[in-house]
Parts: C-alpha cells; structure tokens; sequence
C-alpha cells in the first residue's frame, strides 16, 4: 500500500483586513462594500420573456469574448483592485470584474462588479446576436458623490452575453463568455483540517494523467485516484479535476497553482456536476511519499501547513474522516 508523509496540519488563522498598526486600505474597504453589500440583481424582462436554453460548453470556444485591458483606471487604489478591468475606447468608462472569479463569467451567479463612471449608472445584458431575454443589471443608490459605482449581474444562463453599461453619455460595451455555474471556483472557507476533510466531496490521493485546455480560459486534469478516504470515489477510478488557466491571486499569493501532469497530489474536492470535480484547501505534491510543498487555494486562504514534523497522511485522513463519518451518521 502506497504510503504518504505529509506535513503536520495546523491551521493558522490569519487576520484577513487589516495588518499590524495599518488600517483598512481604500482597497480593502471597496471589497469589504462588495462583499458585504445585499444584491438582489433583479432580472426585469426586457424582451422575450422565455430565456434560451443553456449553450454547450464545447459551443463557447466561438463567443468572441471582449478581452480585457492592459490598461489601468485611474487611481492607484482603484487600479489595485482588480487585475481584470473593461474599459471603452477613451477610458471614460471602466468595469473590473473583481475575486473570487477574476475573469470569468458563470450563469446564474451573481456577480459584483465595479464601475469607474461619472454620472447615472445603467446595465443592460443580453445574448449576443440573438433575440431573447435581456435583464438589467443591479445599480444600488448611494454613490453619487464618488466617481466608482459597486453593481450587481446575473447571467441567466450560459452562453454569449453582450453586457451594456452607459453613464453620462459614456457607454462601454462587451462580449462575455458565461460558463455554466458548476464551474466555478469553490467558495468553501474552511479554518481547520477536520473541518474541510468533513467538508469536501472526497479526499483523495491522485495522479495527474493528462491535462487538456478548454477554451484557453481553463485545464481539465484528468486524474487517477491512486488512494481515497470517500466512499464516493475509489482507487484506479478517474476523475477530472478543473482548474483556472489564470489562477486567482489574493495579496500576491495565487490560490490555486495548476497540477502538473505526471505528479502525484493530496486532494480535497467539491464534487459539481457530472464527473467534475474542483479542488478546495490546499494542493499537496508528493515526491517519495512525501508532501514536499502545498499551496493556497481558493476557499482556504487563511491557514496553511504549519511544516512541522511528517506524520503518515494514511493515519491522519483516516481517523479524520472516520470521525466525520460518524458524525454524520449521528446527525
């Protein structure tokens, strides 16, 4: 039986806003607005009110998405936050697509989005080339007297999406590629080990087999599951693993780095749907049975290995997931 050491699990909770002797920044306090604000993103039926059907994923690779700008706003605490900003062809209009899904769209999400305008806010979507529904985007009241205005989208389904914004005479106008809403990235934020080995779908070791591209946007890494602790998935089954081409990155550190094909990997995954599956808590390479680095990845930001000591991972997931099965059975 294979055997595996890997670093002994701490979990370090990290204080996340605010730093030693340093308050928020301007940053930190737009995404705290983001994250805190009550969206209702409404979809107030514009056109025909039957909404198309979801396009195929293998159909999306012809969306002739808008690409983002090399370009920043103005600002340096606005340009800061977020690496993925559309802008019009003189930079009076600007929309940044902020973390967790930095560049990407997911139908039936709702998603936050940031403006540099000056004057009214409105947001029209609608399928790109076609008749069907159009909804308007969520503009909360409030920001009048500032030059950025937060907002609300939900994509209704996947597909090609043209996505509107006009403000005091500007207009800003793009393509969006709306991947269905499985895709996205995990938002499980789990503080301890127990907590994400009961929180995920399984938890298994894997070898990466191949890695394929879909639609440059992400990898699919077809694994082969060399050991588990689930009753969901078993030894020599495989499953393929998603992951973003472009990984998030969250205060210089990137939450997901992609598996390399070839190596073998600790995994805990939220399964979505079909045989897709995305990784939440941390990636852990093995070399010669043991974890010789680990990864933050999205969903866990604020702990990590603690690097102490090599305890045999078999022991550990096991009495782990042993308990949280009897947990379950409890509950």
């Amino acid at each position: 039986m294979l055997r595996v050491a890997i670093a002994s699990i701490r979990p370090v909770i990290r204080l996340g806003l605010q730093a030693r002797g340093v308050l928020f920044s301007f940053r930190a306090m737009i995404a705290l607005l983001l994250a805190t604000q009550i969206w209702s993103v409404p979809s107030e039926v514009r056109a025909n009110p039957t909404a198309r059907p979801a396009t195929p994923v293998a159909d999306l690779a012809a969306c002739p998405a808008t690409a983002f700008t090399s370009d920043s706003p103005p600002g340096a605490s606005l340009a800061s936050f977020t690496s993925t900003w559309y802008t019009n062809s003189d930079h009076s209009l600007w929309a940044g697509l902020p973390s967790p899904y930095d560049g990407k769209w997911y139908a039936g999400v709702g998603q936050k989005i940031l403006w540099i305008r000056h004057g009214q806010l409105g947001i029209r979507i609608a399928p790109l080339g076609g008749a069907g529904l159009e909804v308007r985007g969520d503009v909360p009241p409030g920001y009048e007297g500032v030059n950025y205005q937060p907002s609300g989208i939900r994509i209704p389904t996947s597909g090609c999406w043209r996505i509107v914004g006009r403000a005091g005479g500007d207009m800003l106008d793009y393509a969006a590629r709306a991947y269905p809403k499985s895709y996205r990235p995990s938002d499980v934020n789990l503080e301890t080990l127990s907590a994400l080995a009961c929180g995920s779908s399984a938890t298994v070791l894997v070898s990466v087999q191949n890695t394929r591209s879909l639609n440059g946007d992400f990898w699919i890494q077809v694994t082969k599951i060399l050991r588990s602790w689930s009753a969901r998935v078993h030894p020599g089954e495989a499953i393929d693993v998603l992951q973003d081409q472009l990984p998030p990155v969250f205060r210089g550190v990137t939450l997901e780095v992609p598996l390399d094909r070839g190596q073998h990997y600790v995994l805990f995954l939220q399964r979505r749907k079909g045989n897709l599956w995305r990784i939440i808590g941390h990636t852990g390479r093995v070399v010669d049975g043991r974890v010789v680095e680990a990864h933050f990845v999205q969903g866990a930001r604020f702990w990590q290995w603690s690097g102490e000591g090599l305890p045999n991972v078999e022991r550990s997931l096991t009495r782990i997931t042993s308990h949280c099965r009897r947990r379950g059975a409890n509950q």
